[in-house]
């Protein structure tokens, strides 16, 4: 995904929520959550990190049914690639 974020042409803008407690189907599991931001991302003008901040400043809880969903915006930079990751998106 962060491969194909770095492609993206000019003018459009990529931001990267993660959500902790949440596996690989967020919008089943955590539907609060995805809920809001999304909203806000599609009711924004401009979707900039420095204009629109989807989870007021570096951390939100959300509550869910059976949790509170923590959600953390990250930078590239920021997001931990494992050795195995690393390579896949080296000859991917």
């Amino acid at each position: 995904m962060l491969e194909a974020l770095s492609t993206r042409q000019d003018g459009f803008v990529s931001r990267y929520i993660e959500l902790e407690n949440v596996g690989h189907c967020p919008n089943h599991e955590a539907p609060q959550a995805v809920s809001k931001v999304v909203s806000m991302w599609v009711d924004a003008s401009d979707r900039r990190r420095e204009v629109l901040d989807l989870v007021h400043t570096s951390t939100k809880v959300t509550a869910e049914e059976w949790a509170e969903i923590v959600m953390h915006e990250k930078e590239a930079s920021e997001i931990p690639l494992s050795l195995l990751d690393r390579i896949a998106t080296t000859f991917v």
